[in-house]
């Protein structure tokens, strides 16, 4: 694929993830100011919505993959778990062994989950058929 391909891939991505960090907080905020749930209940409904949004912008604007929305959708929770458990492996191996300033380890893990993220996203969820 072409670098023009990438580049404009890159940037809808980084725009979803913005979108889909405001949806995720609104949700929370609104579920626990307006509904009444608990802290950790919000936080599960925002991170749902925000997972929610995140798929369908980047299936249908990041991507414009047209495969199958059932398979996709399994990928795209898969990936996300997956690269989840790289951010908190990172995390873990800078605060632990390479004993970083948290700050640091958080930042470092976030990149990983970010940039694994896209790579499964544009290798594996939404290939090219």
């Amino acid at each position: 694929m072409s670098a023009d391909l990438l580049r404009f891939q890159v940037s809808r991505y980084a725009v979803v993830g913005l979108l889909n960090t405001l949806v995720g907080l609104l949700v929370i905020m609104a579920a626990q100011a307006l509904l009444g749930f608990s802290p950790y209940v919000a936080n599960a409904s925002g991170y749902a919505a925000g997972i929610l949004v995140g798929y369908v912008a980047n299936r249908n604007w990041t991507f414009r993959h047209s495969g199958s929305i059932g398979l996709s959708a399994a990928l795209y929770v898969a990936m996300f778990a997956t690269c989840y458990a790289l951010n908190l492996a990172v995390l873990w191996l800078a605060l632990n062994v390479q004993h970083w300033p948290a700050v640091l380890a958080q930042i470092a893990g976030m990149i990983v989950y970010t940039v694994c993220f896209f790579v499964g996203c544009r290798t594996v969820v939404f290939w090219r058929q």
